[in-house]
């Protein structure tokens, strides 16, 4: 957590740098609070007192490049924060060997994470408007009887699958999240009506799967449109829906200060349709600023990397680029529509669970993208009581303020709050697990 305590300094340079510092320290997996000691000097301060942070501010001064990254003012297709992020973290083991709470990124100790989505924008083929509409131009070899089973089965039809798909991800032992549109007909025809879903919805959500809003294009800028769509959704599942995705995709982050009032807790919409991209460097599900506001963001933006709809646009399936992402140990954010899952679409279907058995040889944490934005959030409310004897012992101190919340692997530490004791150099915050490396 970041208190700011010096109004001297400019507001308008050191919003970017604090910006900066608490994005690299979150996305190479420390803790720590910062607060100010005099107008020109940084430090790092604990209950036992204060730790001069000047080389520390001259070290990471180089890392204000990334921002015109992080801000978008500049786009690259590269994990660079991570990579940066990694850099940071040596440098600041470097400095202050002792003062830094070191946990590993992802659960488990997993070296990445892997978020499976699925936008649900149309869930027949054998609609009564589609079927007329392909007779009339005469694109369809009509089978009556097939016609007739599927116009009558609408489960059945070829585009739904949202049943088929859940069942054969959890055989795979993995979840993932569901975006369903509340907007029954756009500039596109129709869609379909939500409420009709009502008995999957809650299947799915029974199952651990997350319900998430397709958001309208109409509501981009919009809270109030925005919010009535997201009540609509919250109705018929009877839960709350904490994520967003804009139908057709954003190519920017201009628009993410409207969901941010509408109080969803991320959104996952930035990117592009015709490529697999890192539109601002990072992967990891980022707290974004906000030029327009001058401060950060309270909404986290998680970056869609791959997706189905760049192969349907003729982009050509790329390990490299989930490579790099596995090897900054980021975050593979993947889309794959539920009606591309069946003829005549089998070679994507294959692809996608390619990625899927590629994330779990790899050891990926597969999460839904809930899960993943509430571990990221809870990772800066950890609290641990160390054991004194132990404090004493590894600082060769006997005066030390022993009322520091630090994290300490030992067999005898007590767990407090929401914080629970598994095992020696482990600990359980909100049903996530992570793994203390060092401290």
């Amino acid at each position: 957590m970041i208190t700011v305590l010096n109004p001297q300094l400019s507001l308008k340079k050191y919003p970017p740098f604090v910006y900066v510092v608490e994005t690299l320290l979150e996305v190479s997996g420390l803790i720590y609070r910062l607060v100010n000691r005099t107008p020109c000097d940084l430090a790092f301060q604990y209950n036992s007192g204060n730790i001069p942070g000047v080389k520390f501010v001259q070290e990471v001064k180089s890392y204000e490049k990334i921002v015109p990254f992080l801000t978008g003012e500049k786009t690259v297709n590269l994990p660079i924060v991570e990579t940066e992020a990694e850099k940071f973290l040596n440098k600041c083991k470097r400095i202050f060997p002792h003062e830094w709470m070191y946990f590993s990124k992802w659960p488990c100790s997993s070296p990445f994470a892997v978020g499976l989505s699925h936008d649900v924008d149309r869930i027949r083929y054998y609609s009564w408007s589609n079927v007329l509409r392909l007779w009339f131009n005469r694109k369809l070899n009509l089978d009556i009887n097939k016609t007739i089973y599927y116009l009558t089965h609408p489960y059945q039809d070829p585009y739904f699958q949202i049943e088929n798909l859940a069942l054969q991800e959890l055989n795979r032992g993995v979840t993932s999240t569901f975006f369903f549109l509340t907007v029954p007909r756009d500039s596109h025809g129709r869609r379909y009506k939500v409420k009709t879903l009502s008995p999957k919805l809650a299947e799915l959500s029974s199952m651990n799967f997350e319900i998430g809003l397709h958001a309208s294009i109409k509501s981009k800028k919009s809270v109030k449109k925005l919010n009535r769509e997201k009540e609509i959704l919250q109705k018929i599942v009877k839960n709350k829906i904490n994520g967003v995705r804009y139908h057709y995709l954003m190519k920017n982050d201009n628009f993410l200060v409207f969901p941010d009032l509408a109080g969803f807790l991320y959104d996952s919409s930035l990117s592009s349709s015709k490529i697999w991209t890192i539109p601002r460097g990072v992967t990891y599900p980022h707290q974004p600023w906000c030029g327009f506001l001058n401060r950060k963001l309270q909404i986290r933006e998680i970056v869609l990397t791959v997706h189905d709809m760049a192969l349907i646009n003729g982009y050509s399936f790329n390990p490299q680029f989930i490579s790099r992402i596995i090897k900054a140990g980021g975050l593979l954010t993947v889309l794959w529509h539920q009606r591309f899952m069946a003829s005549p679409f089998e070679n994507f279907t294959r692809q996608y669970w390619d990625i899927v058995d590629w994330g779990k040889r790899e050891k990926g944490w597969f999460a839904t993208l809930s899960e993943i934005v509430n571990f990221c959030n809870c990772r800066k409310s950890i609290l641990f009581v160390p054991d004194k004897d132990i404090l004493r012992s590894y600082f060769k101190i006997d005066d030390l303020d022993l009322n520091q919340s630090l994290s300490l692997s030992s067999p005898r530490l007590k767990g407090k709050g929401s914080v629970k004791k598994i095992t020696p150099g482990k600990f359980r915050l909100n049903l996530h697990s992570g793994d203390v490396l060092k401290w």
